[in-house]
């Protein structure tokens, strides 16, 4: 029996619908689903990690779906703090608006969205070879000679001028780390999108019993709802206080575009 056919068997237990008259399948694994997001929201036990590439056009950074809320981010190992946008205008109103990040915009209400801050200006992308104006699919020849063809937005790693060869440019990381949300329980296949352990399903069977039970309408189900609810409100407690919350956590690799300038 799969983990989810267990976790199933125990809800409908508690529910007295072993016979699954009540309730059918894709109910109760829709409020599964829903307390493992729960959990998930709450303890951030859930995280994700991931390492962005800086490049000179833009400076807002659209973040994947799976994007809970951001807990930190960093560019080469440089911790950046993360302020929003009141804070922006209430502290920092007076400082240049152009130069290299010192601070991270992020607004909880857009938890998948960071702006950079402060902004480069055209200046910062000016060279010894001439001024850069455009990047898609654009060739620049500049007065002191010809560039070459600036294609997309990977990186250029090769530059002939009158002054010389630039053989390398290098590319700034931004690394942020996050709580994820767990993926979407649809099947009594899904066992494998279960991201707790084993020790989190009795808390699970709370979560899903006590949201069933508030389904029904009478007064004996809407108290046993409760019941169930703060259950799960104490297991989660217990379970928290005394397990590592470092768990499930993934890299992944993603390109977006940023001012970062040359070096």
């Amino acid at each position: 029996m799969s983990r989810l056919s267990e976790l199933l068997t125990g809800i409908r237990t508690t529910l007295g619908d072993l016979r699954a008259q009540k309730f059918d399948e894709s109910t109760l694994l829709s409020l599964i689903d829903e307390g493992q997001k729960d959990i998930a929201m709450r303890t951030r036990a859930y995280k994700g990690d991931i390492v962005l590439d800086l490049f000179a056009t833009e400076h807002i950074i659209e973040l994947p779906e799976d994007v809970d809320i951001v807990l930190r981010a960093s560019i080469d190992e440089i911790e950046l703090p993360l302020i929003s946008y009141d804070e922006l205008d209430a502290k920092h109103q007076k400082e240049s608006k152009y130069g290299p990040p010192r601070f991270i915009i992020y607004d909880k209400l857009i938890p998948r969205q960071l702006r950079l801050f402060p902004n480069t200006n055209e200046d910062a992308l000016n060279t010894v070879y001439g001024v850069v104006t455009d990047i898609d699919n654009t060739e620049l020849i500049p007065t002191v000679g010809e560039i070459c063809t600036i294609v997309g937005s990977e990186p250029l790693t090769h530059i002939e001028g009158v002054f010389g060869v630039v053989t390398a440019i290098s590319v700034n990381k931004l690394r942020i780390q996050y709580s994820k949300i767990p993926p979407t329980i649809t099947s009594v296949e899904d066992s494998s999108k279960l991201v707790f352990s084993h020790i989190f399903d009795q808390t699970l069977k709370f979560y899903a019993s006590g949201k069933a039970f508030r389904i029904g309408r009478d007064t004996a189900n809407r108290a046993a709802a409760t019941e169930e609810l703060m259950m799960y409100e104490r297991d989660l407690a217990a379970i928290m206080k005394k397990a590592n919350t470092n768990s499930a956590s993934t890299r992944n690799q993603y390109t977006v575009h940023y001012n970062g300038g040359l070096t």
